[in-house]
């Protein structure tokens, strides 16, 4: 049986993007039923880090400005390091895996912001909402060439993968269904929020636009070039147009398994058995949709607590990375040096940008790349994240942590600790640092793990902060060679 503190952990290492000691003890306060309250309803919790995405794009002069997609990339893995509000971007990352848009051809980097911004405000509402929203998102439209969608010459690709990827799944549609629903789509396409006079700098036209706060690029639907002719589409005859196509989809038989399942699998475990899947459906269905009652039920039902569950998922790139460093809660190291309210059009701090580039580029090692899935079906999750290259990825971590970063990281951490748990034996410091990390360890991994410490200087080397970093180096190296540490 878990303990409350143990049940808050899972929950984090599910919900969340890790269990760090300060998110479990504060969570715990609140019941098993409060934590889940609060992180579904994430919405209600103040948010310390209100850097706004555009500060990104301003890293050395509000003067000069870089819309590069690396910067978002920087700015989301900052955001998954410092949020109050974990499950918000869980979701977003699970909604950016399901409807793929990838910057590998989204170049322009503001559609590419959009989308984001866009998947993390409607994360926990309305799947129909969400999926007319996600159609007509401009980052979308250019992805599945929806802009060169016109009558009488359709393009069918959002046709299909609306059908296959985002609702139904394979095998519960037709190629006519494709095209006569491809039909539905034609018009859209995209348009630049303002026309600027010729000679106008990039930065004016972003200076502009931010200060009328509009988008740079817009959504865009002719009339003149929509196909407004009697369709057959599932099986139904009508002058169907996109929004009466997406409420077919939803309420088609196949669309509530199809989405209930990889929900299940992305918060629990796979391959569901079907009567989870059928009371996750009836709960979809039920509530019209609505995200936040599937999330509820997740967290609720005994299968979520099973010994199936617990620890039984490989962690992503992201929940091993994140998780990490976010257990070194950074939070009021950072807050000291850096201002986490900047205005879109100052430049942000250098030690948020820098945490945003090494943490994506840990994770982009393991094999995962935010904003650029490598098709439209996303990445391959599961066992699919442990190959030879990403371990040992996983296994320097502590290198790149408290050796080159120790002037930032080990002080604070050593702080934390001890103030925790006060070790004072080497036994007694190595089941610290586990338990920090949310390591579960057998007795012949401890008696390894206490080996390497005594190696290390062991409670001599960790009397003071400046001589234990190569000891919590050499302890984390091998906690995360440990098999049971890559599952969540």
């Amino acid at each position: 049986m878990l303990d409350t503190q143990e049940k808050v952990a899972h929950l984090l290492r599910r919900f969340g993007l890790g269990a760090s000691y300060r998110e479990v003890q504060s969570y715990s306060k609140l019941g098993v039923d409060g934590a889940l309250t609060r992180l579904i309803h994430y919405e209600g919790i103040p948010e310390d880090f209100n850097v706004n995405p555009w500060s990104y794009a301003f890293d050395t002069s509000k003067e000069k400005v870089s819309l590069n997609n690396n910067r978002w990339v920087a700015y989301w893995a900052t955001k998954m390091l410092l949020t109050n509000r974990p499950l918000q971007e869980n979701l977003t990352l699970f909604w950016h895996n399901h409807f793929a848009v990838s910057g590998s051809k989204i170049e322009y980097a503001p559609l590419m912001l959009g989308y984001m911004e866009l998947l993390r405000t409607n994360a926990s509402g309305n799947f129909r909402d969400l999926l007319g929203s996600v159609a007509r998102d401009p980052a979308m439209v250019k992805w599945l060439d929806s802009d060169t969608n016109i009558k009488g010459k359709p393009n069918e690709n959002f046709a299909r993968e609306v059908m296959e990827l985002f609702t139904l799944g394979v095998g519960h549609y037709s190629e006519n269904d494709v095209k006569e629903g491809a039909r539905a789509f034609t018009g859209w396409s995209t348009r630049n929020a303002v026309n600027f006079p010729r000679g106008t700098t990039q930065l004016n036209q972003v200076m502009m636009n931010l200060e009328a706060d509009r988008p740079m690029v817009c959504f865009s639907d002719s009339p003149a070039l929509h196909d407004d002719g009697f369709k057959t589409f599932l099986g139904k005859r009508g002058a169907f147009d996109a929004d009466h196509v997406f409420d077919m989809l939803v309420s088609h038989p196949s669309h509530a398994p199809f989405l209930m399942k990889k929900m299940w699998e992305w918060f629990a475990y796979p391959n569901p058995e079907p009567q989870v899947i059928e009371s996750l459906c009836k709960v979809y269905a039920d509530s019209k949709y609505d995200i936040k009652h599937v999330l509820r039920y997740i967290g609720t039902c005994d299968e979520f607590w099973s010994d199936k569950c617990v620890r039984s998922v490989v962690k992503s790139p992201v929940s091993y990375t994140i998780a990490i460093a976010r257990q070194l809660n950074l939070g009021p190291v950072l807050a000291q040096k850096c201002n986490m309210n900047m205005p879109q059009t100052e430049p942000v701090d250098g030690a948020l940008l820098g945490w945003g580039y090494f943490l994506a580029n840990v994770m982009q090692k393991q094999g995962l790349q935010l904003l650029y899935p490598p098709d439209v079906s996303g990445w391959r999750w599961g066992t699919h994240w442990i190959t030879s290259a990403a371990m040992m990825e996983r296994v320097q971590l502590g290198d790149y942590l408290f050796r080159q970063r120790q002037g930032q990281v080990v002080p604070h951490l050593w702080q934390q600790i001890n103030d925790a748990y006060k070790p004072k034996t080497t036994e007694q410091i190595v089941d610290a640092i586990v338990a920090w990390f949310d390591c579960p360890v057998t007795p012949d991994d401890r008696t390894v793990l206490i080996a390497a410490a005594n190696a290390a200087g062991g409670a001599t080397a960790f009397a003071k902060p400046g001589t234990s970093a190569k000891l919590f180096s050499s302890v984390f190296k091998l906690v995360a060679s440990i098999p049971q540490y890559q599952m969540a």
